[in-house]
């Protein structure tokens, strides 16, 4: 572990995230199979995992459109009982909760340990990064190595979030439409989701705005 400077602004983040989502899964499909069976077995797990991480922007994607469907379709996507459901989810988010806070031994100094809810929730903001970082590799752009500006001099484009803005009026359309056409427990349930999810990814969009906001008026010397 080395201490350093990290991006400055959303784009810069963005930036960062699209070279070493496209650098992982790189990896993956060209050297990971020529070094695999030269591995220990806890090699090939660690190594395995790791562009697991950057997955996670398919993963976030299927959760936003999960409730989305379900309330403009009129479709119920999972056969189980809720409380059923609920005694299986619990244990297996509090272990991910656990295992989070075990690691941080190793990789975090005492005082930046934590649940880290802000950054959570910009990494599920940045799903769509990832996404393109999958999708570069599979038809093979490469991605040029520009070193990550930690400065507030790079410009800054509203284009960047319009995934999440999109997916953010995609999710209250079918909260609206779901609870108008079927008033109904599940509707309502599947419409609490919905919220939820509009709450990271407006989370995420006022994050972005404020950083331009903070950028204009420090390059124009306002405090």
């Amino acid at each position: 572990l080395a201490r350093g400077l990290v991006p400055n602004t959303f784009s810069a983040y963005y930036c960062q995230q699209l070279k070493w989502s496209r650098g992982v899964f790189e990896l993956l499909v060209t050297t990971y199979p020529k070094l695999f069976h030269q591995f220990t077995w806890k090699q090939k797990l660690h190594y395995g995992l790791i562009p697991m991480h950057y997955l996670s922007g398919i993963i976030f994607l299927l959760n936003f459109l999960i409730p989305i469907l379900s309330l403009s379709l009129d479709v119920i996507p999972f056969k189980m009982d809720l409380a059923e459901f609920a005694i299986l989810g619990f244990p297996f988010a509090i272990s991910i909760i656990l295992i989070r806070h075990f690691v941080q031994i190793w990789v975090m100094e005492d005082e930046e340990r934590g649940f880290h809810v802000v950054g959570g929730l910009l990494l599920i903001g940045t799903w769509w990064v990832y996404i393109l970082g999958f999708f570069y590799t599979i038809i093979r752009k490469k991605v040029p190595y520009i070193p990550t500006p930690k400065d507030n001099k790079e410009k800054v484009s509203l284009a960047l979030y319009l995934p999440n803005i999109l997916l953010l009026l995609a999710s209250v359309a079918a909260i609206i439409y779901g609870l108008i056409t079927d008033w109904n427990p599940y509707t309502i349930i599947m419409s609490g989701f919905a919220a939820f999810i509009c709450f990271i990814l407006l989370f995420t969009i006022y994050a972005g705005l404020l950083n331009i906001i903070w950028l204009y008026l420090d390059s124009r010397n306002i405090s």
